[in-house]
C-alpha cells in the first residue's frame, strides 16, 4: 500500500499556501514522485521516453471555490515553479477540468502524449510537461 498523507507532505520539495485576509485559501505542492507511479503514469500516456527529463510532479492543487477566477492559483503555481528553475516539472488532471488545463497552458505547460485511463478507471487524465523559467503575467 501507498504512503499516507502525512509521509508525502513530509516527502514534498516544496509547498505553496495562498492567503486571503489571513485565510488560507489556496494550496499546492511539487512533489518528489515514487518512481514506480511515475513510471506507470509516463508508460499510461505512451511517453516513457520522455520520463528521465521530469523530477518533479506539481500537484494537490485547490482554492477555495469563492476565491477561484481571481488569479490565485495562476500566482500560487508560478511561485511555486519558481522555487525550481531549471527542471522538468509535470502534472495530471482529469480531462474533465477545463479551467485547470488553462491555467497551466498559460504557465506554458504542453500536454504530453495522449489521455489515459486513471488507476481508478473513473476518468480520463492528461499528463503535462513544463520545462520554461519563467511565468507570464497573469491575465484575468
Amino acid at each position: 500500500m501507498g504512503a499516507g498523507l502525512e509521509t508525502r507532505v513530509a516527502e514534498a520539495a516544496y509547498l505553496g499556501f495562498a492567503r486571503f485576509n489571513e485565510r488560507l485559501v489556496g494550496v499546492g505542492a511539487l512533489k518528489v514522485p515514487r518512481p514506480a507511479y511515475q513510471a506507470k503514469v509516463f508508460s499510461a500516456a505512451d511517453v516513457v521516453d520522455r520520463i528521465a527529463g521530469f523530477r518533479l510532479e506539481l500537484g494537490w492543487v485547490f482554492v477555495l471555490p469563492e476565491f477561484r477566477s481571481l488569479g490565485i492559483a495562476q500566482t500560487l503555481l508560478c511561485k511555486l515553479l519558481a522555487m525550481d528553475r531549471g527542471n522538468g516539472i509535470y502534472a495530471t488532471t482529469r480531462a474533465d477540468n477545463p479551467v485547470i488545463h488553462g491555467i497551466l497552458r498559460h504557465l506554458r505547460f504542453e500536454t504530453l502524449g495522449h489521455p489515459f485511463l486513471s488507476s481508478r478507471k473513473e476518468a480520463y487524465n492528461y499528463l503535462w510537461g513544463h520545462r520554461d523559467d519563467s511565468c507570464p503575467p497573469y491575465e484575468a
